[in-house]
């Protein structure tokens, strides 16, 4: 079971990535020295395996280079990461997203930030919600309202944001609480 939720999530990230981005460069691997380079495969796992830790002496398993068809009216889009969980999303037609901007007590220096249009905050743990690093006016959605989850649809300079309810753990929220996902 927990093998196909990573394949289809997988799947979704590849899909996302392949919606929104242009073509990029192939870049062969690199690798220590002293690697050994061998195709990956799949091993099933029987029920009762325990996980264990991988040796030293391990070889390398080197991620294939991805190149991705162009996508017809798409282009230009930056997806940039600035440390846990901030990113800032630049669309061509010139709106400017950042996603969970990333508190200072986490660790990552980063100044504030021009030229952003919209905030986006999952939840409002500290290390998710520092609007202030985004200078002007720019539309905050967060994705909770109070304990609740919040109703985020809008279109702002024709991308359409909403919002995915989630929990921040597997236990239904009783351990970190509610979350959400923009798309």
């Amino acid at each position: 079971m927990l093998r196909h939720l990573y394949l289809i999530s997988l799947c979704a990230i590849l899909g996302f990535v392949a919606a929104c981005t242009a073509p990029m460069p192939t870049v062969a691997p690199t690798t220590a020295p002293t690697a050994t380079m061998v195709p990956p495969t799949a091993t099933a796992v029987p029920p009762t395996a325990t996980a264990t830790r991988v040796p030293a002496t391990a070889t390398v398993i080197a991620p294939a280079p991805t190149s991705l068809p162009p996508t017809p009216g798409v282009q230009n889009i930056t997806l940039t990461w600035f440390g846990q969980s901030m990113f800032t999303l630049k669309i061509a037609n010139g709106l400017t997203i950042m996603i969970d901007p990333v508190g200072a007590s986490v660790g990552y220096k980063v100044s504030t930030l021009t030229g952003i249009d919209v905030v986006t905050v999952s939840h409002e743990h500290s290390d998710h919600n520092n609007v202030a690093l985004a200078s002007g006016t720019p539309k905050i959605l967060r994705g909770l309202a109070g304990s609740d989850w919040a109703k985020v649809d809008e279109t702002i300079q024709g991308v359409r944001i909403r919002n995915v309810n989630v929990y921040h753990d597997d236990t239904q929220g009783s351990a970190r609480g509610k979350n959400a996902v923009f798309v």
